[in-house]
């Protein structure tokens, strides 16, 4: 069976994606910033500047991600993000430094939302934690931060054991998936494992260290939105519950004081 896209076909429908997510992502983020920032009131304390951030992060990486229109390879034991555009005519270190950096807006666009998250399960269930949102325990935050940059931004660097030939296989091999010229061609990628001259599988156990860090810390990011957005629906839940059951009350009682006043009003002249 035939591929259903060609490499040039798919680069063409994944380039018209980035373009309409931009200018999708864009004006929806400017006007979350210009309500956050003017509509909101100060009761949202902390929480306004997890939200200004977290929009401004989003519209950062969706530029980014456009202008640099990085996409996935693999081949064989390694995988790859690679990308095929230099708008900049930038040298090849440059567009590294870029796509390293699309890597680690990936990081900071989760780790702010997954704070956001942990922000609202500390405000609904244990208010007195809110403290880590201010003062010097914000530390662990810019920690946090650090460690995303340090292991996504690194990731695709380290372990792969690059060497001339390696690299301008790996090139020669996208050029002809891609329909471009090898010099076209900048990635950054894992290498699991590779083959010796026996075909023997060779694990490469730097890079996959890398790779299970980054996952790690993926995993523990989306099991914190996960646990901390499940816990703070269903606080949310009971507390409107017992809101409705009051109002419930109070329209009963309500409609009572109603009756007894049409009672006396309707037959007082009779009394």
């Amino acid at each position: 069976m035939g591929r259903l896209l060609t490499g040039p076909a798919w680069m063409g429908l994944t380039e018209f994606v980035d373009y309409v997510s931009t200018c999708f992502t864009i004006p929806i983020n400017v006007l979350l910033l210009y309500c956050i920032r003017t509509k909101s009131g100060k009761s949202f304390g902390k929480y306004k500047n997890l939200m200004t951030f977290f929009s401004i992060q989003s519209i950062f990486f969706s530029i980014q991600a456009t202008l640099n229109h990085m996409c996935f390879h693999t081949i064989g034991g390694t995988f790859m993000m690679f990308t095929l555009t230099n708008h900049f005519n930038l040298p090849p270190w440059g567009v590294w430094i870029n796509l390293g950096i699309c890597c680690i807006s990936v990081g900071y666009v989760l780790l702010i939302l997954s704070a956001q998250f942990i922000y609202r399960y500390f405000a609904m269930n244990k208010p007195e934690k809110l403290i880590y949102f201010s003062g010097w325990r914000r530390i662990f935050f810019l920690l946090a931060m650090i460690l995303v940059a340090v292991v996504y931004g690194g990731c695709g660097f380290v372990g792969i054991n690059l060497t001339p030939e390696k690299d301008i296989s790996i090139r020669e091999t996208m050029g002809k998936a891609y329909n471009v010229t090898p010099e076209e061609i900048h990635y950054v990628a894992v290498e699991y494992f590779v083959r010796d001259e026996n075909d023997e599988r060779v694990l490469n156990y730097l890079s996959i260290g890398t790779a299970i860090m980054l996952n790690t810390i993926f995993g523990c990011m989306v099991i914190v939105i996960i646990y901390c957005g499940w816990n703070t629906y269903t606080r949310t839940h009971q507390c409107t519950a017992q809101l409705s059951n009051h109002m419930k009350i109070q329209h009963s009682h309500t409609d009572d004081s109603h009756f007894h006043t049409m009672h006396h009003f309707l037959y007082s002249p009779n009394i």
